[in-house]
């Protein structure tokens, strides 16, 4: 097996990009301070940021008074940029359980989706915009829109952002990249971590796809 993080924590792309025969994405490593030491990695956790660029997330993560950060943002086009060190806690999944382990952000790897979340359909222009928004001024594109009957009966929701080949790529790739370098178990969703507070990555991402495709990058 292949390691692919250094000894501080900090993805080693040179030997990614060895994957790519053509123009890989772009790896950019910054420093935010919120964060913990000793991280047991024993997961990944998936999230969707609810906003536009992964730079604004990044921006986000590097202010202190938000005590927020993940350890990777991805973007629409694939690029990633690194928040916080593999070797300590970032501080991205809240009030958290799962099989008996409590607060996820001291076993998880966490990785945030350059991605709008749950979207609404302006009855009038046809047009689609983040649910969230009250007054909104980012409009999304059709072809950027997956229409979805909610399984939840209760769930108000039912357009959502697509996520782009090229972030489903690099995410790929990284999670493999992760499973080779530590003792990860499983990927999972935010939502079955923090269930009924949380529903990212919403029914848009191929979650059970991901979680074969760690079962996968476990066993090589």
């Amino acid at each position: 097996m292949t390691n692919y993080i250094s000894s501080t924590g900090t993805m080693l792309w040179n030997r990614v990009e060895d994957f790519f025969t053509n123009m890989p994405p772009k790896f950019e490593r910054v420093h935010s301070p919120n964060n913990n030491n000793f991280l047991n990695p024993m997961y990944i956790v998936i999230h969707y940021t609810a906003g536009g660029s992964a730079a604004s997330t990044v921006d986000w993560f590097m202010q202190p008074e938000n005590k927020v950060s993940a350890h990777f943002v991805i973007e629409r086009n694939g690029d990633i940029t690194q928040c916080v060190s593999l070797n300590n806690r970032a501080w991205h999944a809240g009030s958290s359980e799962y099989k008996g382990v409590v607060g996820l952000n001291a076993y998880s790897v966490g990785i945030e989706l350059a991605n709008w979340g749950p979207l609404r359909r302006d009855l009038q222009t046809g047009l689609y915009y983040p649910y969230a928004q009250t007054n909104p001024v980012h409009d999304i594109p059709q072809n950027r829109v997956i229409g979805i009957l909610p399984q939840d009966k209760e769930s108000i929701y039912v357009y959502w952002e697509r996520f782009p080949a090229e972030q489903l790529f690099s995410l790929a790739l990284l999670c493999y990249c992760l499973c080779q370098s530590l003792p990860i178990q499983e990927l999972l969703s935010h939502a079955e971590i923090s269930p009924g507070r949380k529903i990212d990555p919403g029914p848009a991402f191929p979650l059970d796809v991901f979680k074969r495709l760690v079962k996968i990058s476990r066993q090589r």
